[in-house]
């Protein structure tokens, strides 16, 4: 299902911090960062290079889709909440409840795989058995906890083998809040919110934003309104390969990416108001 890099937290809270927001964290004010932030920049047209780093694998390019699953697998990872207190901090977030859940529509009844609860010190969960049938899961974790914002996190393709490692990262509703008043062209209150993170095959952020394009379609039709924002222009290179996309109405959304000429497998998350999705779009299967 693949990994946040715990980076990107730093682009979201710098923003809201160089702001001056007045949201809370565990109860303790936010005070300005030492340095102002500069706006982020609307990716524009792309210059394309003649060939990619030669670091980057993009051998599962043009795969074909996988027909067969092990069943039952496992999910595990990490849940962390995302904090600033004069630092940028990431903290384990217990108690939390983790779903596995298939498909792409409301995570209830029978659509509830499995379901755990993180550890308390540790933030960690482990989600087995998660029955798939013999064929690649199409689905998303769900993860909620009080007063924190609900995450989805969908991968970039289907599962089709036991996924660990994972970071789902989630935020104080307050600093979600602040957003729309943090990041220019940025309209949280009735959008959804995805941060994105475009990899290579073997899961590495391809870090060369200037020649990525990513794609944000609802019913076939570009959301002509969705503002994706290369967290890179916040957190310098440490960010890199790590976007925001703002002003994106609730419903389906296929979410895609090319860089230079090659065309990235995409694929349909649910966007709903209040929730932080989470997602990778890779080269393939």
């Amino acid at each position: 299902m693949g990994n946040f890099r715990s980076v990107f937290v730093i682009g979201i809270v710098a923003a809201l911090a160089a702001c001056g927001s007045s949201s809370k964290n565990n109860n303790q004010q936010m005070d300005a960062p030492p340095q102002q932030m500069d706006a982020p920049k609307q990716i524009d047209a792309k210059v394309f290079m003649d060939a990619p780093p030669s670091s980057l694998d993009f051998s599962c390019l043009g795969d074909s889709a996988p027909t067969t699953a092990t069943d039952p697998i496992t999910i595990a990872g990490t849940a962390e909440l995302a904090g600033y207190n004069g630092q940028f901090t990431l903290s384990p977030l217990g108690k939390a409840t983790v779903d596995a859940c298939k498909g792409s529509g409301a995570c209830t009844g029978g659509n509830i795989l499995a379901t755990g609860t993180t550890d308390m010190n540790t933030g960690t969960f482990s989600l087995s058995p998660v029955a798939t049938g013999g064929v690649p899961l199409d689905g998303y974790l769900q993860m909620t906890a009080t007063s924190d914002e609900t995450i989805y996190l969908f991968p970039g393709a289907p599962l089709v083998a036991n996924a660990s490692g994972i970071t789902a990262i989630t935020f104080p509703t307050a600093l979600i809040t602040a957003l729309s008043g943090a990041i220019p062209n940025c309209t949280v209150a009735g959008n959804g919110l995805i941060m994105l993170e475009v990899t290579d095959c073997k899961g590495q952020a391809i870090t060369d934003a200037t020649n990525v394009m990513v794609s944000v379609e609802q019913g076939g039709t570009a959301v002509t309104a969705a503002n994706v924002l290369d967290l890179s222009m916040y957190a310098g290179s440490a960010a890199a390969g790590l976007f925001l996309v703002c002003n994106v109405p609730p419903g389906t959304t296929t979410i895609g990416a090319k860089y230079q000429s090659m065309t990235f497998l995409s694929h349909d998350i649910t966007l709903a108001t209040s929730v932080l999705t989470q997602t990778f779009v890779r080269p393939g299967y």
